[in-house]
């Protein structure tokens, strides 16, 4: 395949059977996915899907972009949601052909691009011919991919794909520091895709590795390269960050480190024991340790089986300059997901870092984990793949041993790969499980919705699948889920309409006048009221200081939007405008316009002699 000048430096030759070979292992390991396609998924599924077709309705029907989410836990800022993926590359699946089918469509995708990034650093890392393909079959062959894709969390699955680009971007970065924009956009993309732990982490991650090559150096020009690109991911994700600032700084959210750890004597059993737990209902993923803590194994989950390890032990013994410093990122990660599981606790230690102390679950850091391990895996294959060139040599041609070596290298990691899909693709089958209401349909942009009922609030069930009630038929249906799942921590004041207490929509405390609603959308609520002597006017929703209405202040009435009305007829039209999402951005914008021209001044830069 004749690749583009711009290109080929890139991902070099051979992508042409390396996409071929990652499209395949992506439909042998998700295909299970499709098998039903209509249905919705299970577990955190909920809120995603929930607060996908939140941000769909805002931007089909409403226009707006969606800032403010009236159908979730009584009212809800839409784009500070931790887990929001609005600005993510999924969106642009979602708005084609709807919440359900478009992320369903993007989850092969983005398997295929992190596969083919594993591919590119390992190249860069010096590995050639099939050892290059070893940590790609390892970390995308694992049981994590599966297991996020059963847990709803395809967040988590975005930033998975993008470590391995963002590894390979500051690796370049240490010697090219036009690469530093790379490792700003990719830590972004992170953050804007919704795993904002990972945004948090991966710097982390990172730091080790830049630490190491400034020692190794004696230079502290890799400690500066990766804060420029620290800093410009900071920048291009302003729009979504400063209003997460808002948020956290009004309602803090301090986790104990004390919180799901992984045992050491559990470390072998999540890396070679094929067999997860009930992964279909919602306690079933929560595994018992011997202290007699829970352990969620979804997030913990990284079956990689015993010849994976084996190459891993392979891997570490090789040259230890270039396995040196992946080992030791690997196994302060490995340390830190044993949480305080340990007497020694890294994950203790790294809560006084910034951002850290919000975090919970050391055991996510297995991820991370697993990302060094498959590298180490691929430096053990080109040991065994030597090993088997020189035994061959003496009794063979060495262009005949060599190419034998090389073809019982890729019969090996051909069983490898083999067996990692037998293990793991079982587990996306356990992802969409849940059939779709029977009266409701949606798609994307184009999609004729029926006309629905005023919005009101809400109560629903818990669903025995999901997390929570459902969030997705809420929004569609238009109705409030007053007790969904939220990742905001606003305090819950709105009551659904069959409460006891419950006054409608919008009224007026005291009796003395009447209100109704006369339109609202997802960032806006026109009113008409009459007021019979000077009151409040409540709607019936959280309150947030983002609402505005036209130079009136609006305020907390009991945790509701409220404001101040003298006597008389009004229209007020009611807002939400936070402030932080226009400053940032603002800020995005101006960060991304600096990151571009750089590179094109970089471009037109005359060549050196």
């Amino acid at each position: 395949m004749k690749l583009p000048t711009a290109i080929h430096p890139i991902v070099g030759g051979g992508v042409l059977p390396a996409l071929l070979l990652f499209g395949a292992l992506s439909w042998a390991m998700l295909g299970d996915a499709y098998r039903h396609f209509e249905r919705h998924g299970g577990k955190d599924w909920n809120c995603i899907f929930g607060q996908a077709q939140a941000e769909l309705v805002a931007v089909r029907e409403h226009g707006e972009l969606p800032l403010w989410n009236p159908w979730r836990g009584g009212g809800q800022p839409s784009l500070a949601q931790p887990t929001g993926m609005l600005l993510s590359p999924i969106t642009p699946l979602v708005l084609a052909f709807g919440v359900v089918a478009g992320f369903k469509l993007a989850l092969i995708p983005i398997y295929v691009v992190g596969c083919l990034g594993m591919w590119v650093l390992a190249g860069s890392l010096g590995l050639r011919g099939p050892p290059r393909y070893a940590p790609a079959l390892v970390f995308f062959g694992s049981s994590i991919f599966p297991l996020y894709t059963s847990g709803g969390l395809p967040n988590w699955l975005v930033a998975m794909a993008a470590l391995p680009w963002l590894f390979w971007c500051h690796r370049r970065a240490l010697d090219q520091p036009r690469y530093a924009i790379g490792v700003g956009a990719l830590l972004a993309l992170t953050l804007l895709s919704g795993a904002i732990d990972r945004f948090i982490v991966f710097p982390l991650l990172l730091g080790i590795d830049a630490l190491i090559a400034a020692v190794s150096r004696r230079s502290a020009v890799p400690l500066w390269r990766l804060s420029l690109g620290i800093a410009l991911a900071v920048g291009l994700a302003a729009i979504k960050l400063l209003p997460l600032l808002e948020i956290y700084l009004g309602y803090p959210r301090e986790m104990p480190p004390e919180t799901r750890s992984v045992p050491p004597e559990m470390l072998l059993r999540l890396l070679l024991d094929p067999h997860a737990p009930d992964l279909i209902s919602l306690t079933g993923a929560f595994v018992t340790t011997a202290q007699g803590g829970q352990l969620y194994w979804i997030n913990a989950g990284a079956y990689i089986g015993p010849l994976a390890l084996l190459l891993v032990v392979l891997g570490a013994a090789s040259r230890i300059r270039q396995s040196g410093p992946l080992l030791l990122n690997g196994a302060l990660f490995v340390w830190l997901a044993l949480g305080t599981a340990v007497p020694i606790s890294l994950w203790a230690i790294a809560h006084e870092l910034p951002g850290f102390a919000s975090l919970r679950g050391p055991e996510r850091q297995m991820m991370p984990a697993v990302f060094f391990l498959a590298l180490l895996a691929g430096f053990g294959t080109r040991t065994l793949e030597r090993w088997l060139r020189q035994l061959l040599a003496r009794a063979l041609p060495r262009a005949r041993a060599r190419l034998l070596a090389g073809t019982g290298t890729a019969v090996l990691l051909g069983a490898l790969a083999f067996h990692l899909v037998q293990s793991n693709s079982a587990i996306v089958g356990t992802a969409f499980i849940v059939d779709p209401p029977g009266d409701l349909r949606d798609g994307g942009l184009t999609f004729q919705a029926d006309a629905r009922a005023p919005f009101r609030q809400a109560s629903y069930a818990n669903h025995p699948r999901m997390w929570r009630g459902p969030l997705w038929e809420a929004v569609v249906r238009n109705e409030g889920n007053v007790a969904g799942m939220i990742n905001v921590p606003i305090v819950r004041r709105a009551r659904p309409h069959d409460h006891p207490r419950y006054r409608g929509e919008v009224w007026i405390p005291g009796g003395e006048g009447t209100a109704e609603i006369v339109r609202s959308t997802a960032n806006s609520i026109r009113v008409r009221a009459r007021l019979a002597s000077a009151g409040h006017l409540v709607v019936n929703q959280n309150f947030d200081p983002g609402w505005e209405a036209e130079g009136r202040e609006v305020e907390p009435f009991r945790g509701l939007i409220s404001l101040a009305l003298p006597a008389g007829q009004h229209d007020v039209l009611l807002r939400y405008r936070p402030a932080p999402v226009v400053l940032g951005a603002a800020v995005s914008l101006l960060t991304a316009g600096l990151g571009l021209a750089a590179l094109r001044l970089r471009r037109d830069e005359p060549p050196a002699r």
